[in-house]
Protein backbone atom coordinates (compact mmCIF):
# COMPACT_ATOMS: atom_id res chain seq x y z
CA UNK A 1 0.00 0.00 0.00
CA UNK A 2 1.28 3.88 -0.76
CA UNK A 3 0.80 6.10 1.66
CA UNK A 4 -1.11 9.70 1.30
CA UNK A 5 -4.13 11.18 1.57
CA UNK A 6 -7.26 9.31 1.25
CA UNK A 7 -10.43 10.09 -1.42
CA UNK A 8 -13.73 9.32 0.61
CA UNK A 9 -17.17 8.86 -0.11
CA UNK A 10 -19.61 9.07 3.16
CA UNK A 11 -23.24 8.40 1.91
CA UNK A 12 -25.61 8.96 4.71
CA UNK A 13 -23.62 12.27 5.56
CA UNK A 14 -26.90 14.87 6.83
CA UNK A 15 -27.10 12.51 9.94
CA UNK A 16 -25.27 12.69 13.02
CA UNK A 17 -22.97 9.60 12.26
CA UNK A 18 -22.67 11.05 8.39
CA UNK A 19 -21.41 14.34 10.42
CA UNK A 20 -18.82 12.58 12.51
CA UNK A 21 -17.39 10.36 10.02
CA UNK A 22 -16.55 12.93 7.46
CA UNK A 23 -14.89 15.38 9.89
CA UNK A 24 -12.66 12.48 11.35
CA UNK A 25 -11.70 11.47 7.52
CA UNK A 26 -11.47 15.34 7.01
CA UNK A 27 -9.02 15.96 10.24
CA UNK A 28 -7.10 13.33 8.90
CA UNK A 29 -5.92 14.74 5.80
CA UNK A 30 -8.14 12.96 3.46
CA UNK A 31 -9.99 13.98 0.12
CA UNK A 32 -14.03 13.76 1.95
CA UNK A 33 -17.52 13.94 -0.21
CA UNK A 34 -20.56 13.88 1.87
CA UNK A 35 -23.57 12.71 0.37
CA UNK A 36 -27.87 13.46 0.81
CA UNK A 37 -30.94 13.68 -0.22
CA UNK A 38 -31.50 17.24 0.43
CA UNK A 39 -29.27 19.97 -0.51
CA UNK A 40 -30.09 22.03 2.66
CA UNK A 41 -29.04 19.54 5.38
CA UNK A 42 -26.47 18.04 3.62
CA UNK A 43 -24.61 21.80 2.85
CA UNK A 44 -25.24 22.50 6.96
CA UNK A 45 -23.50 18.86 7.67
CA UNK A 46 -20.78 19.45 5.49
CA UNK A 47 -20.11 23.01 6.70
CA UNK A 48 -19.94 21.38 10.37
CA UNK A 49 -17.55 18.27 9.46
CA UNK A 50 -15.31 20.74 8.43
CA UNK A 51 -13.89 22.81 6.00
CA UNK A 52 -12.25 20.33 3.48
CA UNK A 53 -15.80 18.41 3.04
CA UNK A 54 -17.65 18.06 -0.27
CA UNK A 55 -21.40 18.23 0.05
CA UNK A 56 -23.21 16.23 -2.87
CA UNK A 57 -27.01 15.68 -3.69
CA UNK A 58 -27.65 12.39 -4.78
CA UNK A 59 -31.01 9.99 -4.62
CA UNK A 60 -28.92 7.11 -4.06
CA UNK A 61 -32.27 4.65 -4.63
CA UNK A 62 -31.61 5.76 -8.14
CA UNK A 63 -28.87 3.73 -10.56
CA UNK A 64 -28.45 6.37 -13.05
CA UNK A 65 -28.27 9.32 -10.33
CA UNK A 66 -25.60 7.32 -8.46
CA UNK A 67 -23.73 6.74 -11.98
CA UNK A 68 -24.14 10.80 -12.13
CA UNK A 69 -22.61 11.52 -8.91
CA UNK A 70 -19.56 9.04 -9.54
CA UNK A 71 -19.12 10.83 -12.56
CA UNK A 72 -19.42 14.63 -10.56
CA UNK A 73 -16.49 12.84 -8.26
CA UNK A 74 -14.86 11.69 -10.78
CA UNK A 75 -14.75 15.39 -12.34
CA UNK A 76 -12.50 16.36 -9.75
CA UNK A 77 -10.66 13.44 -8.49
CA UNK A 78 -8.96 10.71 -10.23
CA UNK A 79 -9.79 8.21 -7.89
CA UNK A 80 -12.00 7.01 -4.92
CA UNK A 81 -10.89 5.07 -2.17
CA UNK A 82 -13.85 4.35 0.37
CA UNK A 83 -16.84 4.17 0.56
CA UNK A 84 -18.66 4.40 3.72
CA UNK A 85 -22.42 3.65 3.75
CA UNK A 86 -24.51 5.41 6.27
CA UNK A 87 -28.15 5.22 4.50
CA UNK A 88 -31.15 3.44 5.91
CA UNK A 89 -33.08 3.56 8.72
CA UNK A 90 -35.86 1.25 10.36
CA UNK A 91 -39.40 3.34 11.17
CA UNK A 92 -39.92 1.22 14.20
CA UNK A 93 -42.63 -0.61 14.97
CA UNK A 94 -44.86 -2.53 18.52
CA UNK A 95 -43.03 -5.60 16.53
CA UNK A 96 -42.46 -7.57 12.99
CA UNK A 97 -46.32 -8.67 13.13
CA UNK A 98 -47.53 -5.00 13.64
CA UNK A 99 -44.85 -3.37 11.00
CA UNK A 100 -46.55 -2.74 7.58
CA UNK A 101 -45.77 -3.78 4.22
CA UNK A 102 -44.78 0.24 3.57
CA UNK A 103 -42.81 0.30 6.24
CA UNK A 104 -40.88 -2.88 4.76
CA UNK A 105 -41.04 -1.31 1.46
CA UNK A 106 -39.23 2.00 2.88
CA UNK A 107 -36.30 0.04 4.61
CA UNK A 108 -35.76 -1.89 1.33
CA UNK A 109 -35.00 1.33 -0.52
CA UNK A 110 -33.43 3.16 1.47
CA UNK A 111 -30.59 0.34 3.12
CA UNK A 112 -31.00 -2.93 0.55
CA UNK A 113 -31.57 -0.68 -2.87
CA UNK A 114 -29.46 2.31 -1.76
CA UNK A 115 -26.31 -0.22 -0.77
CA UNK A 116 -26.89 -1.75 -4.14
CA UNK A 117 -26.76 1.07 -5.92
CA UNK A 118 -23.47 2.55 -4.80
CA UNK A 119 -21.30 -0.60 -4.42
CA UNK A 120 -22.05 -1.50 -8.30
CA UNK A 121 -21.16 1.94 -9.09
CA UNK A 122 -18.04 2.30 -6.96
CA UNK A 123 -16.57 -1.53 -7.49
CA UNK A 124 -14.25 -0.97 -9.30
CA UNK A 125 -12.54 1.79 -7.66
CA UNK A 126 -12.44 0.91 -4.54
CA UNK A 127 -10.67 -2.40 -6.38
CA UNK A 128 -8.52 -0.65 -7.77
CA UNK A 129 -7.71 1.82 -5.12
CA UNK A 130 -3.84 1.26 -4.09
CA UNK A 131 -4.60 1.68 -0.33
CA UNK A 132 -7.33 -1.52 -1.02
CA UNK A 133 -7.25 -4.00 1.15
CA UNK A 134 -8.53 -7.60 0.28
CA UNK A 135 -9.31 -10.15 2.52
CA UNK A 136 -8.54 -12.62 -0.52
Amino acid sequence: MTGGPLTVVVTGGSNSSGIAVARAFALAGHRVFTIGSNEARIEAAAAEAGDDVTPLVCDLSRLESVRELASEIHGSTERVDGVIHLVGGWRGAKGIEDQPDEDWAALEQSAITTLRNVSRVFYKDLGSSPRAVSPW
